[in-house]
This record gives structure tokens, C-alpha cells and sequence, in this order.
């Protein structure tokens, strides 16, 4: 489901199911380390060893990457050790601090609320360089803009409108411009 779509359908009421669904889009999850040790325990025999209920799962801190973290499951009997980072990398970094960034910014709060959201939720801090994403955030969405609107239809006559109609309309193309600038876009 494309998030347009999500968007529309939230208003006024939100389908967990449709949203959280292991058909939707959504990969990221939040988890407790213990909890997928458990589940590797309980699942998972090393392939060099044979053995079962061995394995240690662990973060190894001093790799993470805002919300991206390496884990990795050790053999706790022969040492035999698989690791990943949680998080594909993107050009701008890794997804899922691209995308907790731009959601935090379409609930409309920035850096510090992150960083005590982040705080709250014992997760790891947000990405220390939180600004340096709005670029390709800013940059996909003036994207998205300008094709949606190589796709609207044409209107051989612009309607007519009263006084009032056009103060209203040049307040908005006035906030537009300033929402759009680049530099206002990094402040908001």
C-alpha cells in the first residue's frame, strides 16, 4: 500500500491491520534483543558444531548508525559468528534512519523531540547528522512534486475568483514558496 494511500485512509482512522501486516511494505519492526536470542535459540542449530540453544545474540555498539545497528549470533561453543547490519544502506546513509527521520518530520518535530523519543523508547539515539537527511528527504519530495504536477490536467481558463478567494490564494503560494526554499526547509 502506497503511503498516499495510507495517508488517506488515516484520516479520521488508522488500519493497524492494513499497516502492520506482514503483506505491507513495512519491514521495520521494534525488538528486543533478548526476545530474537530467544527465538534463535529455540529455532537455530550452528551449522558447524550441530548444536542447539547456542547461540548469542549481541549488538556490537560501537557500529551503530543512528537507529542501524550490527547484531550478530555467536556460537557459544564453537565461536562461529553471523553478523548484519539491521538496516539496507541507501545513498543518504541507511533506510530506516532516512525514514525516521521523515517521519518525525511530517508529525512536525525535529532533532530534540527524536532524541527524547528515542530516549523513552530505550532505542538507540537518532542519527547524530538528523539535518544532513532533509536534503534527499527535500529532494525526492520535490520529485514526487513536479511529477504529480507534469500530470495534472491542463485548464484552458483559470476560474474566477472574489477578492477574498485570491488574498487566501497568495497567502498560500506565499507559505508554498517559503516551505519549498531549501533553507526554510532545513529550519522547519
Amino acid at each position: 500500500m502506497s503511503a498516499k494511500k495510507k495517508i488517506e485512509k488515516s484520516k479520521g482512522y488508522f488500519d493497524y491491520e492494513d499497516n502492520f501486516s506482514a503483506e505491507s511494505q513495512g519491514r521495520f519492526v521494534i525488538i528486543d534483543l533478548n526476545m530474537l536470542n530467544d527465538i534463535f535459540n529455540n529455532i537455530a542449530k550452528c551449522r558447524y558444531c550441530d548444536r542447539s540453544f547456542c547461540f548469542d545474540v549481541t549488538e556490537n555498539k560501537s557500529s551503530r548508525r543512528g537507529l542501524a545497528s550490527s547484531i550478530s549470533a555467536t556460537c557459544k561453543y564453537c565461536g562461529s559468528s553471523h553478523g548484519s547490519m539491521t538496516s539496507n544502506s541507501v545513498p543518504a546513509g541507511y533506510e530506516v534512519n532516512l525514514r525516521f527521520v521523515y517521519g518525525m518530520r511530517c508529525i512536525g518535530i525535529g532533532k530534540s523531540a527524536a532524541q527524547t523519543f528515542c530516549a523513552l523508547m530505550n532505542l538507540p539515539p537518532p542519527p547524530a547528522k538528523f539535518e544532513r537527511l532533509y536534503t534527499p528527504i527535500f529532494n525526492a519530495l520535490e520529485t514526487a512534486s513536479s511529477r504529480s504536477m507534469e500530470n495534472a490536467p491542463i485548464v484552458s481558463e483559470p476560474p474566477k475568483l472574489s477578492n477574498a478567494s485570491r488574498l487566501l490564494l497568495a497567502l498560500c503560494n506565499k507559505a508554498m514558496h517559503r516551505l519549498c526554499n531549501k533553507e526554510n526547509w532545513k529550519s522547519l
